[in-house]
């Protein structure tokens, strides 16, 4: 089985993290959300996956290469135009026309949802797209649906107007799909599977599975989220394989040449990137994460933050519930 990995967006809600950056490659527990969406898809058993590019492509190939080093095997293509999440599955087509069925994750979110099981439940659905799906609060920021008791959807709506207060089922961005619907695909344009092809299928009486999860997921959209889904990662919310060497039962990691100054105060869960100094008489308050070749200061205060790559906090610093980086940060 083929996966497409989507990681052609321009990021735009990040900004200014994106300026000099493609969002695949922001980072969670000091690794990129890409890397972190190519392990979850070899561990449902698929090598062979195809990525889209469009913005700032070289810095992702120039990092993943073919993915030998990752233990999967990488096509990429890069757009010349956008053509929207399910119009990208055509710069593919010529790849997948054979497949019976192929797996699509976002390259921007960070989950751990069993994708093995979700191809599982496709199969034997016997239907020709599916969907994985998650109630949340907020949801009229995603496409919205309810499914019925046969486990189809019944209705499905693209950023409906709903209140911050309500909750609703929401898709995930990631899609089972059988390569006999390119034939319903529109070839100029953007085309998207919340927007288009969900209640195209739906209006015409075409079986669409819901696949309903409790598991973690995390759009990273915003400067917040990513914050946010940093400290769950190290605090264990989502289960990812972490870098570092683990040092303590609060759960403190360490990766390598990093350098602790005297009467240093440190508690979990924390991450400690590469090369990163840590000034004396400091103060680490986890959950919290050290991007490489940070250099934190003399006596400061930090707790529930994170700080990306590069990023220098100056001596006599208090830092609470903050994402810091240098204008251009770098992996």
């Amino acid at each position: 089985m083929k996966c497409v990995i989507l990681a052609a967006g321009l990021g735009k809600r990040l900004d200014p993290l994106t300026r000099e950056m493609p969002k695949p490659m922001m980072l969670v527990a000091n690794i990129p959300i890409l890397e972190h969406a190519f392990q979850a898809v070899k561990a449902a058993g698929i090598q062979d996956i195809l990525v889209n590019l469009f913005y700032l492509p070289e810095q992702i190939t120039s990092y993943f290469g073919d993915g030998s080093q990752f233990g999967v095997q990488i096509t990429w293509r890069r757009e010349q135009v956008l053509s929207g999440p399910a119009g990208a599955l055509l710069v593919f087509e010529d790849l997948l026309r054979t497949e019976e069925s192929v797996l699509v994750v976002s390259g921007d979110a960070l989950h751990d949802i069993d994708l093995q099981a979700f191809i599982t439940a496709h199969r034997n659905a016997g239907v020709q797209l599916s969907v994985v799906m998650k109630e949340i609060q907020d949801p009229g920021r995603y496409g919205v649906g309810k499914i019925g008791a046969d486990g189809l959807l019944r209705e499905f709506v693209e950023k409906p107007a709903l209140g911050r207060n309500a909750y609703g089922l929401v898709s995930c961005g990631i899609y089972c799909i059988n390569p006999q619907l390119f034939s319903l695909f529109r070839r100029a344009g953007l085309y998207d599977f919340g927007a288009d092809l969900i209640p195209d299928m739906i209006a015409q009486g075409k079986p669409v599975l819901g696949f309903k999860t409790s598991a973690y997921w995390a759009d990273i959209g915003t400067p917040e989220v990513l914050r946010d889904a940093n400290l769950d990662a190290i605090a264990g919310k989502v289960h990812l394989t972490l870098p570092g060497t683990f040092l303590s039962e609060d759960g403190i990691r360490m990766e390598h040449e990093a350098v602790i100054g005297e009467n240093v105060h440190i508690s979990g869960p924390l991450l400690i990137g590469s090369q990163v100094r840590i000034a004396s008489d400091t103060t680490i308050i986890g959950p919290a994460i050290i991007g490489a070749r940070c250099s934190i200061g003399q006596s400061v205060y930090l707790s529930r933050s994170v700080l990306l790559p590069d990023t220098i906090i100056p001596d006599h610093t208090v830092i609470i519930g903050g994402l810091l980086a240098p204008y251009a940060f770098t992996l």
